[in-house]
């Protein structure tokens, strides 16, 4: 094969009708290409979908019942045969050309083990420019920034779900199961997917390439469309960034507190201004500094 499509899902049922749909779109490229379906414990109708999806397709359904995306992630790498695997989730949309964008950037590319793609939003219903604002700045929805152009990219950078890895760069390479296992008991931060890259490329942007034509969707539902739920997911990304911690970013109770402190600050000021969309940017900045300390406090 030449490439390897991981799918996770846990109680994705809700999604993966469309997300399936898109796949069935995807072009696959000369040498053969396999999906892979990783049933994480789940309680809804994925597993059935994920069968009916199979039949008749080159799909692999696998069953983990080990809780946890890290883990599901594992076991879908264990199975893969493909050259290049590329990793995505059970809520995004690929575009048709998708595969073929990174198998054109891995022949341009053969010094380059790790390749990321463009994420934009599908939103549920229609968005405030502040929403639509914050996705194209890359700062919501796990989008990436609009307008980026292709070249080297940092790996803390790189999204889960959608993302491109030489099968020979792997080694031992394998998704942390303990503190960044993301759906895992107690375990809500994730940092799973940029831990994963890091092992294999280091912290060096050069060895990681944005592809902008390998470009999914993320869909976006109602409920997420909230600035309450923004927070909330930043706060997870802030724990999730200290768990994670490397020596080049090494996160201090007083460092954070201090700049908790001036966002809280820096909000208040440009909502007196009335400069809204600098007041919910320092908002997000507020909820991933909220995170982390959360997660210094712990310790």
């Amino acid at each position: 094969m030449d490439v390897s499509i991981i799918l996770p899902s846990y109680n994705g049922a809700e999604t993966l009708p469309r997300t399936l749909a898109a796949l069935d779109r995807v072009v696959a490229p000369p040498g053969g290409m396999e999906i892979i379906l990783v049933e994480n414990n789940s309680a809804d109708d994925t597993a059935r979908l994920m069968h009916g999806f199979a039949e008749g397709r080159v799909v692999q359904v696998l069953s983990e019942p080990r809780q946890g995306k890290s883990h599901a992630l594992n076991t879908a790498l264990d199975a893969a045969q493909g050259a290049l695997i590329v990793f995505t989730d059970d809520d995004t949309l690929a575009d048709p050309d998708w595969v073929m964008a990174y198998v054109r950037a891995a022949e341009a590319h053969p010094d380059i083990s790790v390749f990321a793609g463009q994420i934009r939003p599908d939103f549920s219903k229609p968005a405030a420019a502040w929403l639509s604002q914050l996705a194209d700045a890359g700062r919501s929805f796990g989008c990436t920034a609009l307008g980026r152009p292709d070249g080297p990219y940092e790996p803390l950078w790189v999204k889960g779900a959608n993302f491109a890895v030489r099968a020979s760069a792997l080694a031992t390479a394998r998704f942390d199961v303990a503190a960044l296992n993301f759906g895992a008991s107690g375990q809500t931060a994730g940092g799973e997917d940029t831990e994963f890259v890091r092992s294999i490329v280091g912290t060096d942007p050069g060895r990681v390439r944005f592809v902008g034509e390998a470009c999914v969707r993320h869909i976006v539902r109602a409920d997420e469309m909230t600035l309450g739920s923004i927070f909330a997911r930043y706060v997870r990304i802030g724990e999730g960034q200290v768990n994670m911690q490397t020596a080049e970013r090494a996160y201090t109770r007083i460092g954070v507190a201090a700049s908790i402190l001036r966002s809280a600050a820096l909000v208040a000021a440009y909502a007196l201004t009335f400069q809204r969309q600098r007041a919910i940017s320092q908002i997000v900045t507020l909820a991933a500094q909220t995170g982390r300390i959360k997660a210094l406090m712990r310790r």
